[in-house]
């Protein structure tokens, strides 16, 4: 969403994130059944860059753990 006062909102999963922040949102389904969320910042992207930025992404401490918790499926 783009709201008249120039911020901009994603909404996944009924929560609302301010893409402010960070405009990916990594998920992960955790064992109980819930979902945890991680903004992360990435710079911007053509369709021909993006590989590298995911690549880039993937190797970053804050995800690996994020991905890695002994409470994900």
């Amino acid at each position: 969403m783009h709201l008249a006062s120039q911020e901009k909102l994603a909404v996944v999963n009924m929560k609302y994130f301010n893409l402010e922040f960070g405009e990916t949102i990594l998920v992960a389904p955790q064992k109980d059944g819930s979902i945890r969320f991680l903004q992360v910042d990435l710079p911007n992207a053509s369709t021909n860059s993006i590989d590298g930025h995911v690549s880039d992404l993937a190797q970053r401490g804050d995800v690996i753990s994020f991905f890695s918790a002994d409470s994900n499926i």
